[in-house]
């Protein structure tokens, strides 16, 4: 159900199978480790990092000390997963790095196996965020051929693996290639995904992305469009997914001189950084700024059509 995007199903079921087991049942780290992810999918980073403590509290009592456990390595993964998307890189590479370490100790009979592709490309994406594109490259095309090998053709990780090639190349200025996989992801998880399930609307966002920098606003507004209204569906009105989208729709809308549009999406997205973190958090600070830029540029309208090369990159 969770995959599916029944996030609601999903935790109701699991917390009634967690009532209903003794508190020494082997499953119970299990049933953490999934509440976790419900929650990481919804979005509530800070119940799914209380969920995935207690479960890999759990799992490190289930082995000898400093054995390693493939559970162990799943759930460093994901918690990895959640410093990512709060922007906390340092931490985010500290924990892929030990996910990776002990899965190829564990698969050291199976080095191509899915779930090391899986941290590979995670890694991946901290090299681009660092700057790295070609390092990150190297390790996304490195992940996508070792999924192939095991996983079926629509298998959604290999459209996840498409998703994250797209966005490097994205950011290497080859729009074109970038476009090829966002296309061929976003047609993998037509197929095999729910109609509204949030990793259709990340796709839909990178595309997005890709038509505005190519100045085919329409096509980008149509893309965001689509991707604020399955998250709006399915994640919590304080997702930091929602904030991106809000942050991609206030540039589309500042680059179209569409200013109280502009003004109007930059405070979503504050409302939610707010919600998500204090006001000394850098991210509230650059997004109140950009909020203060908007409203500067829209008491000036005799200067707005003279900055006609004049874009304003938002950074979330």
């Amino acid at each position: 159900m969770c995959d599916m995007g029944e996030y609601g199903k999903s935790e109701k079921y699991l917390k009634r199978i967690l009532s209903d087991l003794p508190p020494d049942h082997n499953d119970i780290s299990k049933i953490y480790f999934h509440l976790g992810r419900v929650s990481y999918l919804r979005g509530e980073y800070r119940q799914a990092l209380g969920y995935y403590d207690q479960a890999i509290d759990l799992q490190k009592r289930e082995v000898a000390p400093n054995e390693n456990s493939f559970d162990i390595a799943r759930t460093l993964h994901n918690i990895a997963n959640i410093y990512l998307d709060q922007k906390q890189i340092s931490k985010a590479l500290e924990y892929y790095e030990k996910a990776l370490e002990m899965k190829r100790l564990i698969l050291v009979d199976n080095p191509d196996h899915p779930s090391i592709a899986t941290t590979l490309a995670a890694i991946g994406s901290i090299h681009r965020r660092q700057g790295n594109l070609k390092m990150a490259l190297d390790l996304c095309q490195k992940s996508y051929q070792m999924k192939k090998l095991s996983l079926v053709n629509d298998h959604p990780s290999l459209a996840d693996s498409l998703n994250s090639l797209g966005i490097i190349y994205q950011e290497m200025d080859d729009y074109e290639e970038a476009l090829n996989c966002f296309r061929k992801a976003l047609k993998i998880k037509q197929k095999t995904l729910p109609a509204t399930h949030p990793s259709i609307s990340a796709t839909l966002n990178n595309m997005g992305i890709v038509y505005r920098k190519e100045g085919d606003y329409n096509k980008a507004l149509i893309c965001y469009t689509q991707a604020l209204q399955i998250e709006q569906t399915t994640l919590s009105s304080d997702n930091l997914d929602l904030a991106d989208t809000y942050n991609n729709l206030c540039t589309l809308y500042y680059d179209k001189y569409e200013y109280d549009k502009a003004l109007e999406m930059a405070r979503c997205k504050l409302n939610i950084l707010k919600r998500n973190f204090d006001d000394n958090n850098e991210q509230v600070k650059v997004a109140q700024n950009i909020i203060d830029e908007i409203i500067d540029v829209m008491k000036e309208p005799s200067n707005i059509k003279e900055e006609e090369n004049y874009s304003l990159e938002i950074c979330f």
